[in-house]
C-alpha cells in the first residue's frame, strides 16, 4: 500500500512494454477478418441492380474493415498520440489475455501514480486481476528521458502520464467510468490532457457504440467545467444547477455506488447524497485518490464553477459527475469549432 522505492533507471534498451504491444496471433485473425469483410462487401457491391448504391457498399465495406484494424491497433498498446517528445500507448483489457498484460502493465502504472502522488496505491494498482476488468490503460512516455525498471518490467522512454477509466456493468447502456488519472508533475501542462481526451474518445471504437455513459468523481474544476460545457445532459451542471438530476443520472449513481466503490477508490464509510451527487466522506479511511483534483490546482475554469465546487465540497468530499456523450455531437462539435462558416449557418438555420 505505501510508497514504493525508487526504481532503477535504464538506458535505451529493449522494453519489456513493447513486446506486448500486439498478439501477433491476434493481428493474424483481425486481418482475415479485415480481407473477407472487404471481399464480402466488394462481392455484394457488384450484385447490387442498381449502380448508384455500388460505391456506397463499397466505401462501408471498406470503412469497416479499416475500423477493425485501427480497434485491434488503439486496444492492443499501439501509439494513440503523439507530441513532440511524447506519445501514448493504449492498452483495453479483456478477455483471456487481459490478466497477463495487467501484470506488466502494473509496475508502471504503481510507479508513476506513487511518484506523483507519494502516498497510497489506488486500489485497482495492487493486483494485477482487479487492473484486469474491463480497463483501458493509457500510459504516456516521454521519448526524450531514459526509462524505469520495476517489478520485472522495463521501459525504453520515461512513463510520465497514466489514465486508467472502466467499464463499469450496467447493463442498460455502456458506462464508462473516467478512473484514475495523473501526471508526474514535471509534465504538466505539456498537452496532456489531449491524449486522455483521446483516450475516452477511443472507447466508442473499443465498445463498438455511438453513445456512451460517462462518470467521473473528483474535485477537479476543470472536469467540471468541460463536462458541462461539451457533454449531453450533464449532472451536476454549475449553470443549471436547481434543475435537479433525472431519473437516469439516479440511476447511474446509485449503481456506480453499489458497485464500484472499490474500482473508484471510495471511502467505506462514504455516502451518496442522491440530489446534489456529492460523495461526502470520499476520502476518509484512504479513500478518494484524487492527488490532481484539488480545487486550487484547476485553474481556467469560470469562477462560477469554482464557486459551485466550494459551496458544495467540505474538505473530505468528492462530486460524482454523470453525463452523456454522442458521436454525432462529437463530430457536429467539431465541424463548428473548425469552421466560421459552418458557426454562420448554425446560427443562421437553428
Amino acid at each position: 500500500g505505501g510508497t514504493p522505492p525508487a526504481p532503477e533507471r535504464v538506458g535505451p534498451k529493449h522494453s519489456h512494454l513493447e513486446s506486448i504491444v500486439y498478439d501477433w496471433p491476434d493481428l493474424l485473425r483481425v486481418l482475415a477478418l479485415s480481407v473477407l469483410v472487404a471481399a464480402m462487401g466488394i462481392w455484394l457491391a457488384y450484385q447490387m441492380p442498381l449502380g448508384a448504391i455500388r460505391p456506397v457498399v463499397l466505401v462501408l465495406a471498406w470503412l469497416a474493415a479499416v475500423a477493425a484494424l485501427a480497434r485491434f491497433h488503439c486496444d492492443s498498446g499501439g501509439i494513440v498520440w503523439r507530441r513532440g517528445d511524447l506519445y501514448a500507448r493504449r492498452w483495453a483489457l479483456r478477455g483471456g489475455r487481459a490478466e497477463g498484460v495487467a501484470a506488466v502493465l502494473r509496475p508502471v502504472l504503481a510507479w508513476v501514480a506513487c511518484e506523483e502522488s507519494q502516498g497510497e496505491l489506488h486500489p485497482m494498482l495492487r493486483d494485477p486481476a482487479v487492473l484486469a476488468k474491463n480497463r483501458i490503460v493509457l500510459i504516456v512516455f516521454d521519448g526524450g528521458e531514459a526509462g524505469v525498471e520495476r517489478g520485472g518490467t522495463r521501459t525504453r522512454d520515461l512513463p510520465c502520464a497514466i489514465h486508467v477509466p472502466f467499464r463499469a456493468g450496467y447493463y442498460k447502456e455502456v458506462v464508462l467510468h473516467l478512473g484514475l488519472s495523473t501526471a508526474l508533475p514535471t509534465h504538466r501542462g505539456r498537452g496532456i490532457g489531449s491524449a486522455i481526451a483521446i483516450n475516452t474518445a477511443l472507447a466508442f471504437l473499443t465498445y463498438i457504440t455511438t453513445s456512451l455513459a460517462i462518470a467521473d468523481l473528483s474535485t477537479s474544476a476543470t472536469g467540471l467545467h468541460l463536462s458541462c460545457d461539451l457533454a449531453h445532459d450533464a449532472y451536476p451542471n454549475f449553470r443549471f444547477c436547481n434543475r435537479g438530476p433525472s431519473g437516469w443520472h439516479v440511476d447511474v449513481a446509485k449503481f456506480l455506488f453499489a458497485k464500484h466503490r472499490a474500482d473508484m477508490g471510495i471511502s467505506r464509510s462514504a455516502i451518496l447524497d442522491e440530489q446534489t451527487f456529492v460523495v461526502r466522506g470520499s476520502k476518509e479511511d484512504g479513500g478518494g485518490w484524487d492527488p490532481v483534483g484539488d480545487i486550487a490546482w484547476a485553474g481556467p475554469p469560470p469562477r462560477r464553477c469554482l464557486d459551485f465546487l466550494r459551496r458544495h465540497l467540505h474538505a473530505r468530499d468528492e462530486l460524482l459527475r454523470v453525463f452523456r456523450v454522442r458521436v454525432g455531437e462529437l463530430v457536429g462539435r467539431a465541424i463548428l469549432d473548425s469552421s466560421a462558416r459552418a458557426r454562420t449557418a448554425y446560427v443562421v438555420v437553428v
